[in-house]
């Protein structure tokens, strides 16, 4: 249902929320790895994701069969074993059905422990992983592993919009053991529409410093229109009648409007809510749309993850440069969600073959290489956390936040190296929101 949405429930308990492995820190250095395509520039070192094992290891099991999943198998490092290898693997039934193996192995290939099945993954096929991120989920000094997967959805069960969705899988651990978080994971699939790291960690940013892990609230307030609305909703604004303001009153109308209560007032947490919702209903329109061209849906891909991490990086940037506070997370929630539109805009252009536009172009890129010069030239001041040391020195966290939007920029500049009038658009976009508020 919503893309980011969570992030906004506990507006007053934001302003000390800047631990870079704390729950409730929006920071970039989760984004391990997130969509590998062909077209993406792998993560800097401070991901500490080591060389990603590419090639795929195929094992006989019976008359099963193990693929190990390319691009989300990696060398990490955990507080309890040290340096070890993350292993992802499918194993494919002579029935076609496929499930979800994760392990963690020594360096000789040993075994060190096999990820249980989260529940609600039980007779679903797996399609894919789409994400792994190591983080400390619970906030006690230890990475966690996130999973984002896609499964067969289950019309049955009202899982009508695709033929796939995504479910997140949360190991906590537990010295030299991971277990599986039931009840966070519930609450993510409740919360709707959790498709990305980025979406996961605004969820967890949205909880009181000191819930424990299982007790994330549900978002949802009074102006949510019912998903027979939303669902008509996203095809009004699909249908080519409005441009990208008119799309936003589209939605604003529809969400103040569902709500006849006089004393309800449209919420910080409600706008958030309906950018994701845009976001998504966008997102959704970009993988249909591309469905069937392989080479368009890869390069589309590509961009939607370099933007992403983009704004990732951006966002905690702004979070570390002014200090904290509730406001930068607002931002970036519903910038996420209207590039959800933009990525969907920019794949259409594509889709009509336009010339080279060199100049254009090259003066955007200018400006982009001047924003990142920018940011990366700025000290920060110390940051008020709820860690019980108060002011807290981020200047470490800052660079690498700078480090990551040069890789996010880069990276899209190399997808974008054609200069047409597509590239133009969404360059153009960017260059505005990188530059200091």
């Amino acid at each position: 249902m919503y893309k980011w949405v969570a992030a906004c429930l506990v507006v007053a308990s934001l302003a000390g929320c800047a631990e870079p492995d704390h729950p409730a820190a929006l920071n970039s250095k989760a984004l391990d790895v997130a969509k590998t395509t062909q077209e993406t520039v792998s993560m800097p070192s401070r991901t500490k994701a080591g060389h990603i094992q590419d090639t795929a290891l195929r094992e006989e099991n019976g008359q099963a069969v193990i693929e190990e999943i390319g691009g989300q198998s990696f060398e990490t490092e955990f507080e309890a074993w040290g340096k070890v290898r993350f292993v992802a693997a499918k194993r494919i039934e002579p029935s076609g059905f496929a499930t979800l193996q994760l392990s963690v192995q020594g360096r000789n290939g040993n075994l060190l422990q096999a990820f249980p099945q989260t529940d609600l993954t039980q007779g679903r096929s797996l399609r894919t992983v789409t994400a792994v991120s190591f983080r400390d989920v619970d906030g006690n000094g230890q990475r966690d592993v996130i999973v984002l997967a896609e499964y067969e959805a289950r019309p049955e069960a009202g899982e009508k919009r695709a033929a796939y969705v995504t479910i997140p899988s949360i190991y906590l651990q537990r010295g030299k053991r991971f277990v599986s978080d039931t009840q966070l994971e519930d609450r993510l699939v409740a919360a709707g529409h959790i498709t990305t790291i980025m979406d996961v960690m605004a969820f967890l940013r949205s909880r009181q410093p000191n819930q424990a892990a299982g007790d994330a609230r549900i978002p949802g307030g009074a102006a949510m229109p019912n998903q027979e609305k939303l669902r008509s909703l996203c095809l009004t604004a699909r249908s080519g009648s409005y441009d990208e303001s008119g799309i936003i009153d589209l939605y604003t109308e529809a969400y103040t409007g569902s709500n006849q209560d006089a004393d309800w007032t449209f919420s910080e947490m409600d706008e958030d809510m309906m950018y994701g919702e845009l976001g998504g209903c966008f997102r959704e329109a970009t993988e249909a749309a591309t469905a069937d061209d392989e080479t368009l849906r890869t390069h589309a891909e590509g961009v939607a993850d370099a933007v992403e991490r983009i704004l990732l990086a951006k966002s905690s940037i702004d979070y570390y440069y002014n200090g904290g506070g509730s406001m930068w997370m607002h931002m970036a929630n519903r910038t996420h969600g209207i590039y959800g539109y933009r990525i969907y805009r920019y794949m259409k252009m594509k889709q009509q073959a336009s010339g080279r536009e060199t100049a254009k172009y090259d003066a955007l890129a200018q400006e982009l290489e001047a924003d990142l010069r920018y940011w990366e030239g700025q000290s920060v001041d110390p940051v008020f956390t709820d860690s019980g040391i108060g002011y807290e020195n981020k200047q470490p966290e800052y660079d690498d936040e700078v480090q990551a939007l040069k890789v996010g920029v880069r990276s899209l500049r190399t997808l974008t190296a054609g200069k047409d009038k597509a590239s133009i658009y969404l360059l153009n976009f960017l260059a505005k929101d990188l530059v200091e508020y």
